[in-house]
């Protein structure tokens, strides 16, 4: 499947879903998995529009889309352990972050569960998110990011080395060991979507367009700006393009 069928499909399919989320026939359950998809989507979309036309504009258009599916569904009235609610699903508040829409990024934190889903999401996952958040809306508080650091190591117990360095680095400012940790990151990325790649008996449009531009890692590189930390040399998956502004979100409390 080529990059453009790629798109048309993505566009096709974010049509049904967002007229399904416009029905006020269909519940909260249907919507909130509707509005999940709808995010996987727009941000699919956004990277073959990036990988195929350098359509700039329409990418981070998409992107921003993809956060506000994400702020859509946190508003909507969900149980409070239902699992589309957990703050370990990042990759929209990631999309916001790479588009540099700080009101789309402030409401995902705002209204993402204080509390660890258990069951729904991985322990380490949500210290993961609660870390990010924090860092960006309270940076000033170190010894709640120490302590979520902590938590979030000891969740992880060996299994996140590179995001448990990452998170480390950008506490403490220090931008050699953010740059060793990114380096390892990538690394784990890359051998990440080759198994996916290999193992998958077909391809479909996450294998399409997501190994190929990290916007984790881009989010990365803008969180490690605000954090004063700048990597100048460009990183393999995160090119600059891709990558608008670097200014930090204001405080929440």
């Amino acid at each position: 499947m080529d990059l453009f069928q790629v798109k048309e499909q993505l566009q096709h399919q974010i049509t049904e879903y967002e007229s399904v989320v416009a029905e006020d026939m269909y519940d909260v359950a249907i919507k909130s998995r509707t509005l999940s998809c709808l995010s996987d989507c727009y941000r699919r979309r956004a990277i073959a529009l990036y990988l195929d036309d350098m359509d700039i504009p329409a990418y981070f258009n998409h992107l921003a889309r993809s956060a506000q599916a994400r702020v859509r569904l946190l508003l909507l009235p969900l149980d409070e352990n239902d699992a589309h609610r957990c703050a370990s699903i990042l990759m929209p508040f990631f999309d916001a972050l790479v588009c540099d829409d700080r009101d789309l990024a402030r409401q995902i934190i705002l209204h993402s569960p204080p509390n660890w889903l258990d069951g729904e999401e991985f322990e380490e996952d949500f210290y993961y998110a609660r870390f990010v958040f924090s860092l960006l809306s309270n940076r000033q508080d170190t010894s709640n990011l120490e302590s979520l650091l902590v938590d979030f190591s000891q969740a992880a117990d060996g299994a996140e080395p590179q995001r448990v360095a990452l998170c480390e680095a950008l506490l403490n400012q220090d931008q050699p060991a953010f740059s060793s940790a990114l380096a390892d990151f990538i690394d784990e990325y890359e051998h990440r979507y080759a198994m996916r790649v290999e193992m998958s008996p077909s391809t479909n449009d996450e294998l399409e367009t997501e190994p190929y531009l990290c916007i984790e890692g881009l989010a990365l590189l803008k969180i490690a700006r605000v954090c004063g930390i700048h990597i100048t040399d460009e990183q393999p998956y995160m090119p600059t393009l891709a990558l608008k502004g670097a200014v930090a979100i204001p405080s929440m409390a």
